[in-house]
């Protein structure tokens, strides 16, 4: 991919940070009413695979993509820590270490006061170490 990719990107960008945010809002919803169906987390699934292939594949041209995104990117993503199947999880955190990669020192001390609590009060240690040591390196 690269620059040829990015107006393409955008849309399929955001659509996907539509998806999760919906299929979370859904789940939240059915959690707290037995009359609901929990949503099909194969969207969920997918759209994660797919933010974290045009984050690899546009690597520092995806910063402006992640800063702009609505709900913040990596709130987002720590909702989705919860979620089960655990392939959710693992999809979850390997976009957040993908993201990690790209960012600056400075965008990361940004977003670090948001991530590191929720990982570590979930027991996501490897991702909170990832983040120090990355910060502490740079």
């Amino acid at each position: 991919m690269g620059p040829a990719f990015q107006p393409f990107a955008v849309p399929i960008f955001n659509r996907c940070i539509q998806i999760i945010h919906s299929n979370l809002q859904q789940a939240a919803t059915a959690a707290s009413d037995p009359n609901r169906e929990m949503p099909d987390t194969d969207f969920l699934v997918t759209s994660l695979d797919l933010l974290s292939t045009l984050i690899q594949a546009l690597d520092e041209m995806s910063v402006a993509l992640v800063a702009s995104a609505r709900p913040h990117f990596f709130e987002l993503l720590c909702l989705c820590l919860s979620v089960r199947p655990s392939l959710v999880n693992i999809l979850c955190s390997n976009l957040m270490s993908d993201r990690i990669l790209t960012m600056t020192s400075d965008n990361l001390h940004m977003h670090y006061w948001v991530t590191v609590p929720y990982l570590s009060s979930h027991n996501y240690i490897h991702g909170c170490l990832r983040l120090w040591v990355f910060l502490s390196l740079n």
